[in-house]
């Protein structure tokens, strides 16, 4: 079970920045997940719940103009 609330999305920019020039100013994840993994020769993993966005503010910075706000 993994539960989540108002975790910031900021630290996520490190990951987003070599394959896209979108900034990402602020967002907050709140999840309920439920993982399932099984080992074994390949890994299986299943994963089932809500996950949801909030206070998402993002910047082209080609433009220096919003791209998604709210």
């Amino acid at each position: 079970q993994l539960d989540s609330r108002d975790l910031d999305l900021r630290p996520a920019q490190a990951y987003l920045a070599p394959f896209i020039r979108l900034e990402l100013r602020s967002g907050q994840l709140d999840s309920a997940l439920k993982i399932d993994m099984k080992g074994g020769e390949k890994l299986a993993l299943q994963i089932d719940g809500r996950a949801s966005v909030s206070q998402l503010h993002t910047l082209d910075t080609l433009k220096s103009r919003d791209f998604v706000k709210w």
